[in-house]
């Protein structure tokens, strides 16, 4: 019946082994798919005429998209901070290539068909959009913190580098007593910390004993890795930088995380143990000691010093300043010792608080 409704109708009709090959008439320019064979078929034989069947389709959660959760639970964990969410454009101008140091340009990827010399060229890092946000955003406010969730953009041996990272950025209108370098330092332990990455998994080093392009855009930070892997890096811009962009005599502290090693970390196992059976023995510790140390230069050498017993080293307190010397400064850390077999006796700790000691003076540290 369909083959007959469809041939007085002018369509040249073949029958093959389970379905039919049709050709439309010339005339009929509208018929360009099957469903327009079918719409024909049924307007002949009727629509109503047509039986009524719910359509049949399996229904499944789509996959979830661990990027998105990723940046939601950053978005959550800053909310704490008070830091506010930018979204900067993706381009750079050409006098912003000019504040960029010779490296820095060559990894530049300029757009073919710009819309204007204020879009010339992808972004090879997030600081630029930042500090066009602080040179504006200070005639408002003193203190200032931004972040972005985006992507950098850079030529690497003949090929197109995007990069997603997390970005942000610290800023005062005048330089305080306490530096914001240990807050913007706290605010990415932190954030680490929520995503149950332990602190033996990752190590700040100092930023000018290490290469690469960070460290002619960075005057004085740290670069932060995980078994030899680039997780990101945070400091003082250039002070050349920051004239640039009108912001002489402001602080500020900025950091750039690669979101890609960041996720492969997180992903790995997180490890369990069982509550400890004896007490922990706590002691405190303050030394002097050159500026030029990072705080977890100073962890290392402790932990290492006294691996058998001691549970934990945090930091809580950083004092620069009044009373003292330029280029020196004084931490003070907790110690947790404790021992899996049996309670800890006073001459155990001494000894190990002795192996400190006599480590830290190694490197010129005075024990206060």
């Amino acid at each position: 019946r369909i083959v007959k409704n469809l041939e007085l109708l002018g369509f040249d009709v073949k029958k093959k082994n389970d379905y039919l090959l049709v050709v439309p008439p010339h005339f009929r320019i509208d018929i360009k798919t099957k469903e327009d064979v079918m719409g024909e078929a049924a307007r002949i034989f009727g629509f109503n005429k047509l039986p009524s069947f719910l359509p049949k389709e399996f229904l499944s959660l789509p996959e979830e998209n661990e990027f998105w959760f990723f940046k939601e639970k950053i978005k959550d964990w800053l909310e704490g901070y008070h830091l506010e969410e930018v979204y900067n454009y993706s381009f750079i101008s050409e006098q912003d290539k000019t504040f960029l140091p010779e490296e820095w340009k060559e990894k530049l990827i300029e757009i073919e068909n710009p819309t204007s010399d204020l879009a010339k060229f992808l972004r090879p890092t997030l600081l630029l959009g930042f500090l066009k946000n602080l040179n504006y955003n200070f005639n408002f406010a003193d203190e200032l913190g931004f972040f972005e969730i985006g992507k950098k953009f850079f030529k690497e041996d003949d090929f197109f580098k995007e990069i997603p990272v997390f970005s942000g950025i610290l800023a005062k209108g005048e330089k305080g007593k306490t530096p914001i370098f240990y807050q913007t330092k706290g605010i990415i332990e932190g954030l680490f910390n929520s995503w149950g990455i332990d602190k033996d998994d990752y190590a700040f080093k100092n930023l000018s004993s290490e290469k690469g392009d960070y460290v002619s855009l960075i005057s004085e930070g740290a670069v932060i890795f995980s078994r030899d892997k680039f997780l990101g890096v945070l400091g003082y811009p250039k002070e050349k930088l920051i004239k640039s962009y009108g912001l002489e005599g402001k602080e500020m502290v900025f950091w750039e995380l690669n979101l890609e090693n960041l996720i492969v970390l997180v992903r790995e196992e997180i490890e369990f143990q069982s509550l400890p059976k004896y007490p922990a023995v706590i002691r405190d510790i303050s030394v002097f000691l050159e500026r030029k140390f990072l705080v977890d230069e100073i962890l290392e050498i402790i932990q290492k010093a006294a691996p058998d017993y001691l549970e934990d080293v945090d930091l809580f307190d950083v004092y620069e300043g009044k009373g003292l010397p330029f280029d020196k400064k004084s931490l003070s850390f907790h110690l947790v010792f404790r021992s899996k077999d049996d309670t800890l006796k006073s001459k155990e700790v001494e000894k190990e608080m002795e192996k400190i000691f006599k480590a830290l003076k190694k490197i010129g540290a005075e024990i206060r």
